[in-house]
């Protein structure tokens, strides 16, 4: 063979080698988490989904709560009473206003605050006595009413007063755990506002 042609077919192939070839090179190198050449690149987490146990739940009486929330600080109070206070009765001036509908509960009891109207914790004593919360207007001709959330999650509702003396509402409570009690006064009177006393004792002598 020609050496001029050997030598173009040698050129040719190396040509067709040099388009076909494609270099081996290291990727990009990814961010470590501790910038070492040998580590792991990061990856993003995922959002993480909350625990069951670290959501919010819902109390009892999911039906009232949503409408009169316990939890809700006081527009008055809250205070602390020890079994034994004194005086007795213990008397505080406060007000309120027939905004929220309660006919939407299983309570009917007039229009009030969504936060309790006062609040206090009661505490101390080897057992549990009897308590009296009663309310008493400054508007004689106003018809208030009175609902009380005890520690043992129960709902008291009262119009009117069930001894007779009057229409100033009152609860009594035989047995008063120790613990939180949130008070609402009311009206029967939608947007009415009511003032007065409200008075909580230890005693059945005490009465509006």
């Amino acid at each position: 063979m020609n050496k001029k042609v050997f030598f173009a077919l040698a050129v040719l192939v190396l040509v067709v080698l040099a388009c076909t070839f494609t270099p081996v090179t290291n990727p990009t190198a990814q961010p470590t988490a501790g910038g070492g050449g040998n580590s792991q690149p990061i990856v993003p987490s995922s959002p993480s989904i909350p625990d069951a146990t670290s959501r919010p739940t819902v109390s009892a009486n999911t039906g009232i709560s949503r409408i009169l929330d316990y939890e809700a600080d006081p527009i008055w109070g809250p205070t602390d009473l020890q079994r034994g206070f004194s005086p007795d009765p213990r008397v505080v001036g406060l007000g309120s206003d027939g905004i929220v509908d309660t006919s939407a509960t299983n309570l009917a009891c007039g229009f009030t605050t969504n936060a309790p109207t006062f609040a206090f914790n009661l505490s101390g004593g080897a057992s549990e006595g009897f308590l009296r919360i009663y309310f008493v207007s400054s508007d004689a001709g106003m018809d208030a009413t009175l609902i009380v959330h005890t520690p043992n999650q129960e709902w008291i509702c009262k119009d009117n007063s069930s001894n007779g003396s009057g229409a100033d509402p009152v609860i009594d409570i035989e047995y008063a755990a120790s613990g939180k009690y949130a008070v609402w006064v009311g009206t029967q009177q939608s947007g009415a506002s009511v003032l007065g006393m409200l008075n909580i004792t230890q005693s059945a002598a005490n009465t509006p």
